[in-house]
């Protein structure tokens, strides 16, 4: 294996397989025992935070390939490992709010705390952090025609990322209500395969997103508990791991741990309209292909 790339949370190794005389490149994804917040101004070590990190990300994938959204994904190989398809990843990172929060309220005076979007929030931002992940429009995306792997990103593809970013939010916020839960905010990044389709990437873990469980902020269990913190202490890290492990999302969803017929009951809490949804978007992803300069 070739180490690629490491950053705060987790590493990517490269991996090479040969399939029917094709190259397939794949990546393996390590999570850290590491918390960050700020854009890495506070960094602490948290052991047994990876685990946990990997087990989610992994329970989301496979739930979100059930119901037919195409995702890197492959396999878990470990408590904090799985395999991965290697894409190139768009620097655009997608933020679907269901209630007004945080960053969000910094940006809109006036807007009060909890005001609810019946019709899902979006916003994007561009992945740059030495101007601290500015905010983008998409006609900024779409203007600015960034190249990754040789797919231009323009209309069809903001589109496409913005109908995935909606399935992928109603579908965890479904998952997240069977515990009595409340999904917030959430945030997401899409990758591109060398043959140019677009996948969901990168992880989604308990650094994704904000929930509230019975629908109260003061019920947190989410990475927000470590940003509020006014002095990080030993105390304070132990409250921020024993929240991640007082309820995980779909926690039975892995294939390593229940039958087929446990993970087609999650399925079945969702719109029946929604596994149709997502095949629609596949086949939207498929349908692009590759983008020559």
């Amino acid at each position: 294996m070739i180490l690629i790339a490491s950053v705060t949370v987790f590493e990517y190794w490269f991996l090479f397989s040969r399939l029917d005389n094709n190259i397939v490149n794949y990546v393996l994804i390590r999570s850290k025992d590491s918390l960050t917040a700020f854009n890495a101004v506070r960094h602490n070590e948290l052991e047994g935070k990876s685990k946990i990190a990997s087990q989610t990300t992994v329970n989301v994938f496979e739930y979100l390939q059930l119901l037919g959204l195409p995702t890197h994904f492959e396999t878990a190989v470990s408590d904090t490992e799985f395999v991965a398809r290697k894409c190139t990843m768009i620097p655009i990172e997608w933020v679907a709010r269901r209630v007004a929060t945080g960053s969000f309220l910094k940006r809109n005076p006036g807007v009060k705390e909890g005001y609810r979007f019946n019709e899902l929030k979006l916003e994007t931002f561009f992945k740059d952090d030495a101007n601290d992940d500015p905010q983008w429009t998409d006609e900024q995306i779409v203007s600015n025609a960034l190249l990754v792997d040789h797919l231009r990103i323009g209309r069809e593809e903001v589109a496409l990322m913005k109908k995935m970013t909606k399935l992928v939010f109603r579908a965890l916020e479904k998952a997240w209500a069977l515990s009595n839960s409340a999904l917030i905010d959430m945030k997401i990044e899409f990758g591109v395969t060398a043959e140019g389709e677009i996948l969901l990437a990168d992880v989604i873990d308990n650094d994704s997103w904000r929930v509230w469980p019975e629908n109260d902020r003061r019920l947190q269990l989410d990475k927000q508990v470590y940003r509020d913190l006014k002095e990080v202490t030993a105390e304070g890290l132990a409250l921020v791991l024993k929240n991640y492990t007082q309820r995980r999302i779909l926690s039975g969803v892995s294939s390593g741990s229940c039958r087929t017929s446990r993970r087609l009951s999650y399925l079945r809490t969702a719109d029946t309209s929604t596994p149709l949804a997502f095949r629609e978007v596949l086949s939207s992803s498929l349908a692009l292909g590759p983008r020559q300069l």
